[in-house]
């Protein structure tokens, strides 16, 4: 068994420093290429085609821009194109008196999940209720979508403390289909044409949104897997999974390999966790925001809320980490320069669920609240730094 560990450690090493190597050269060929010399007097015709491949490599970069802003919205990072909206004053949402457990925005409709199996659909700008969805009578711990490739029509992929995954047309709210899992669904996870599905008894399952079937499915460990998140890795496609009671750790996401484990330090519980620009942020159950370097796993920064009890929820905006914890405070972080910037208080009680919108952020509570609060100047101020 020794022999086998040190082999596969052997060859992690190895995967690691030529993926590190292509970085590198990709980098150095990129820079030569934008130091080179230009090519000047072109003649009539090589201009016209020179004009025809640059409007064609304008509508290249719209369309990857439009790619990217879609992508955005099934992450934790927002990324708009349409110019910034200002809120005046914190949105009112009604009569909802339940505990929200996600809170997740498509577009200009912002969805509220909650524990009595409702989910809200909020119009994002007034907080206007447009409709309701009762999806089942046990908790909702997950919302997920996905466009079709044929139709381009969007679904929404619903999981809940019962054992099935629930698939929806998202236009007109009709149930497309019920996937049993045999499990409760702890988290999901959209890439790559799947959806990946922790659930509360510790098993990872790969569910095929095109061919509608689970394509893999392994007990990953005795406790809930609270978290995933999917990324590339070379060639690799990779998972990063948060575990209750157990280390961080990355695996293959199409066999559910364990590659490696992220620094020993991560033995607390991780409710929440981050990919932005190949550094893992973890929300422990202690008072720290733990930072790590994604390729190799070593610990590079430590935020700390040392008032807090726990970080439950967590979001990026631009320059600046947005962390939730069990005090009912979001405190705020640079992750440019790795500052504190200030904290913003809740409406009270132990906060479940968090958005950002603009220049406000929206929580769920264990108190029953489901409130806005107006994000502080001074804090927005630390985006433009």
């Amino acid at each position: 068994m020794l022999k086998i560990d040190n082999e596969v450690m052997r060859l992690t090493e190895l995967r690691r420093s030529i993926f590190i190597k292509l970085q590198t050269k990709k980098k150095k060929q990129t820079t030569d290429k934008s130091r080179s010399p230009k090519k000047s007097a072109a003649s009539p015709k090589k201009s016209a085609t020179s004009s025809k491949n640059r409007n064609a490599n304008v509508q290249s970069m719209i369309a990857e821009q439009d790619k990217t802003t879609e992508k955005s919205k099934s992450g934790e990072t927002a990324t708009r194109s349409e110019p910034s909206f200002r809120y005046e004053r914190a949105l009112e949402f009604g009569p909802i008196s339940e505990k929200i457990l996600v809170i997740k925005t498509i577009e200009k409709t912002m969805l509220a999940a909650s524990e009595s199996g409702n989910i809200f659909f909020i119009n994002a700008r007034d907080g206007a209720i447009t409709a309701t969805l009762h999806v089942s009578d046990c908790p909702i711990t997950a919302l997920s979508t996905w466009t079709t490739p044929k139709t381009k029509k969007l679904h929404l992929l619903v999981g809940s403390f019962e054992t099935q995954m629930r698939e929806y047309l998202y236009d007109n709210l009709t149930l497309l289909r019920m996937i049993n899992l045999g499990e409760f669904v702890q988290c999901l996870e959209p890439a790559w044409s799947c959806v990946f599905i922790g659930t509360k008894n510790g098993s990872l399952m790969r569910y095929s949104l095109r061919q509608s079937k689970i394509e893999f499915e392994d007990r990953i460990s005795r406790d809930s897997v609270l978290v995933l998140k999917a990324a590339q890795e070379g060639a690799r496609r990779v998972l990063i999974v948060g575990t209750r009671n157990a280390p961080v750790c990355v695996r293959d996401a199409m066999s559910g390999l364990h590659l490696r484990t992220m620094n020993e330090i991560v033995s607390p519980t991780v409710y929440t966790l981050l990919l932005e620009n190949s550094m893992v942020y973890c929300g422990t159950t202690f008072h720290d925001i733990l930072v790590f370097r994604f390729h190799d796993g070593s610990l590079i920064h430590k935020h700390q809320a040392t008032n807090c009890k726990g970080i439950c929820c967590m979001k990026i905006v631009k320059n600046l980490l947005f962390a939730s914890c069990h005090n009912g405070s979001i405190y705020v972080y640079n992750i440019k320069n790795h500052t504190y910037v200030g904290t913003i208080e809740g409406p009270g009680g132990v906060i479940l669920s968090m958005e950002i919108l603009e220049n406000i952020v929206i929580v769920g509570t264990m108190s029953f609240n489901f409130k806005s609060v107006l994000i502080p100047d001074y804090i927005l101020k630390n985006n433009e730094i």
